[in-house]
């Protein structure tokens, strides 16, 4: 797979995110459990979407999964992101490298962050968006 075997996923991905590949990647990946990413969420474009924060208090809550060695699941999962060549260079969602807290342990994971603006998107407190969306909460502009 190069550069590591495993993903964060937190919004339409996870397990009971909705999206037709969170089936494929719960099929053909294994969940390692809950995790979480020192960041922000946001809904943007009306979807999840997580960018870095410099609060340590911060959290986005999620699934840490490994990936098998079929890399066809890591790039179908890139085309439902819209990451790649052909992504637009603002405004989409980039697969990035991060240490994602697992437990105890501390694992690099890929994670698709946000890349757009998010001075119009609304923040999702709490950051994890099942039990906000769950629990209907309501959203702040940021």
């Amino acid at each position: 797979m190069g550069g590591t075997d495993y993903l964060f996923v937190y919004g339409t991905l996870r397990r009971k995110g909705g999206a037709p590949l969170a089936g494929r990647l719960a099929r053909e990946a294994v969940l390692v459990g809950p995790g979480r990413f020192h960041g922000r969420l946001y809904l943007a474009k009306g979807y999840p979407a997580a960018v870095d924060s410099g609060d340590p208090g911060e959290a986005v809550h999620g699934d840490l999964h490994r990936l098998g060695d079929d890399p066809a699941l890591l790039a179908a999962l890139d085309v439902y992101e819209g990451f790649g060549p052909a992504a637009p260079t603002r405004g989409g969602w980039r697969r990035v490298l991060r240490p994602i807290g697992a437990g105890r342990r501390c694992i690099c994971a890929w994670i698709y962050l946000y890349d757009g603006f998010i001075d119009e998107a609304a923040r999702i407190e709490g950051g994890d968006y099942l039990a906000a969306r769950q629990a209907g909460r309501r959203t702040r502009r940021s």
